[in-house]
């Protein structure tokens, strides 16, 4: 039971991580990246031009680790929104009444 419950937990955020678009703003941050290792790397480039292309791409990718980092965040909370009554479920057995302690689950005594 515990491993299903793993097991769809991870589904859930992947669906979620690719629903919210995760994948595209990664993608997007390694072009970036590449593309400023490219521009440092060139020989035809002056020193001045390549400081403006790499601040931009810092700049670029500042905003792509944000960008990713919020995503991920509401993936990871939409994943465990989605799983939540299930989760209770599991790992209580039953209603909240039953488990509560104390509780004879007989209602008031």
């Amino acid at each position: 039971m515990i491993a299903g419950f793993a097991v769809a937990s991870i589904l859930a955020f992947l669906v979620v991580f690719w629903l919210i678009g995760v994948v595209p703003e990664a993608s997007k941050a390694v072009a970036t990246a590449s593309g400023a290792a490219r521009i440092v790397a060139s020989k035809e480039l002056d020193d001045d031009t390549k400081e403006r292309e790499a601040q931009r791409a810092a700049i670029g990718l500042l905003k792509g680790v944000f960008s990713i980092l919020w995503r991920s965040a509401v993936a990871f909370v939409a994943a465990a929104r989605w799983l939540a009554p299930a989760s209770h479920e599991t790992v209580s057995g039953g209603s909240s009444a039953d488990s509560a302690p104390g509780s004879s689950g007989r209602g008031l005594a």
